[in-house]
């Protein structure tokens, strides 16, 4: 474990409007080569509204709409999501990070400037096997899975980070009526299970400035580069951006 850090800022977000309002308003922050946007997520879908805006027939804001135009801009996207064994779960939003969406056309690239990546990481999440046989290959390994939700977003020399309980994923705001038929349970409703409870699920998120935002970067980087994708878009995309740590004392004592 890293050591406990002095000197920082830390606001907790309860529930998913409230968490996603925050982290829109800090990832429209970053707007030019320099800056970055860094995510870790179980879950992520880019298609939802993260900010509600139902007034005029306006449009919600999206996680598309913020990427899409952070990323044009020269922005470093990274993401990192889990792979579910036997599953296509991220599939889509890996393939919106990558690029390789547009038009309809999977295998075309994305044109114009796009600097944006994922990886659909499922190390250390193999399926359950027994006796060399392939058993239930939704259920990895130990029973884990890659179960952290981070965001890290650096604009005009600021750095920022979240974490906490918070998926880029619609059941964790209330969905307004009328509530699409898919739900946290969906996938169990021929066991008995009633579909769509649990919505909006309840959790808390952080948002951590000063040095320990630092410490989340440090994860970033330490899971992106030891994975060999990670590495591959490192030769081709560019390096990840590291920014300096910020002196502790001097932050400690400035508040």
């Amino acid at each position: 474990m890293p050591p406990v850090l002095a000197g920082n800022e830390v606001k907790y977000l309860i529930d998913g409007q409230d968490a996603f309002r925050e982290m829109a308003v800090v990832m429209h922050r970053v707007n030019s080569p320099g800056d970055f946007i860094y995510i870790v997520n179980w879950f992520c879908e880019v298609g939802f509204a993260l900010v509600q805006n139902n007034e005029g027939g306006q449009k919600g804001q999206t996680l598309r709409d913020i990427i899409e135009r952070a990323a044009a801009a020269g922005v470093m996207i990274r993401a990192l999501l889990w792979k579910e064994p036997d599953s296509s779960q991220n599939s889509d939003a890996v393939e919106f990070f990558n690029g390789t969406e547009e038009g309809g056309d999977r295998g075309a690239a994305r044109a114009g400037p796009w600097n944006a990546a994922a990886i659909h990481d499922n190390r250390g999440d193999k399926p359950l096997s027994v006796a060399g046989i392939h058993i239930l290959g939704s259920i990895p390994r130990a029973l884990g899975a890659q179960h952290q939700k981070i965001l890290c977003v650096f604009a005009g020399g600021q750095l920022v980070s979240f974490c906490g309980g918070m998926d880029f994923k619609e059941d964790r705001i209330a969905i307004p009526a009328p509530k699409p038929p898919a739900g946290l349970f969906t996938k169990f409703r021929d066991l008995g299970a009633p579909t769509g409870e649990g919505e909006p699920l309840h959790d808390v998120h952080c948002r951590v400035e000063g040095p320990a935002a630092f410490e989340f970067v440090k994860l970033f980087a330490e899971k992106w580069n030891d994975h060999p994708a990670g590495r591959m878009f490192n030769a081709t995309k560019g390096e990840l951006i590291i920014p300096p740590v910020p002196d502790q004392e001097a932050i400690t004592s400035s508040r």
